[in-house]
């Protein structure tokens, strides 16, 4: 599916740690790419990642990056501007969850998930989008969520931020779009992880019997509609939202 991009397309992949992230980065590796990954803390998780790098076609540097850090988004800006001169496609894993009650979300947790997956993900996409309109091409695909569009309870604050970024990205490609960039949003429904403290077992019971495919998803469900996103068959796709979900039903 990527066969069509260029040799050596530069593509930055933030969260590349994450579950999704993961499966991203695993998909990538076997094109002639450049990829710049970064994390956050896991870097016993990116030593895991690295030993796929030495059989990998692509070329790949692992970066820190704290999203919610200005500074830190600065400094990575500007090596990806004095190496590569150029930025072809950002993809955004790097996210923030919470399970908890509306009325008992305190400020501080409000503003650690307004920093993740508003604040600290759109100032890092914004300079992005300097370097693409200095290119007039490229391309945006977030990982957004179905919670963004339909939720439960306990999800009130991560929905708001999800919905935000649905908002946000209808209104940027009215901005960008002349200068051929796109941004889409890639909304992933109930996934499997490794992670079971967030929810029950009841809980996914109850959410399996409303996906009409009666099953949850993986990660590597999302990673294909990312790389679908980022070749050119995806030409005329922009801002779009696409829910990769089983046909969820909430």
């Amino acid at each position: 599916m990527l066969n069509d991009l260029e040799k050596n397309t530069v593509i930055v992949l933030t969260g590349v740690t994450g579950l999704i992230g993961k499966e991203i980065f695993k998909s990538l590796i076997d094109f002639e790419l450049t990829i710049i990954a970064t994390y956050y803390k896991s870097e016993s998780v990116c030593e895991s990642l690295k030993k796929l790098v030495s059989t990998a076609k692509a070329q790949v540097e692992f970066c820190q990056l704290d999203i919610a850090s200005q500074d830190s988004s600065k400094m990575l800006i500007t090596h990806l501007n004095k190496k590569y001169q150029r930025v072809d496609i950002l993809i955004h894993a790097v996210g923030a969850k919470l399970k908890k009650a509306g009325m008992m979300t305190g400020v501080k947790e409000m503003q650690y998930m307004a920093d993740i997956n508003l604040l600290g993900v759109f100032y890092f996409t914004n300079q992005i989008l300097k370097m693409m309109l200095r290119q007039a091409n490229g391309k945006v695909i977030f990982i957004g969520s179905y919670a963004g569009q339909n939720t439960f309870p306990g999800q009130s604050f991560y929905a708001a931020t999800k919905a935000s970024l649905n908002i946000w990205v209808k209104s940027m490609v009215h901005e960008v779009g002349k200068y051929n960039i796109h941004i889409n949003i890639v909304s992933p429904g109930a996934l499997k992880s490794n992670d079971d403290t967030m929810y029950s077992n009841e809980d996914v019971k109850n959410v399996i019997n409303r996906i009409a495919l009666g099953r949850l998803g993986c990660a590597a469900d999302v990673a294909n509609s990312v790389l679908w996103l980022c070749s050119s068959y995806s030409s005329y796709v922009n801002g779009a939202n696409i829910a990769v979900d089983g046909g969820a039903n909430f």
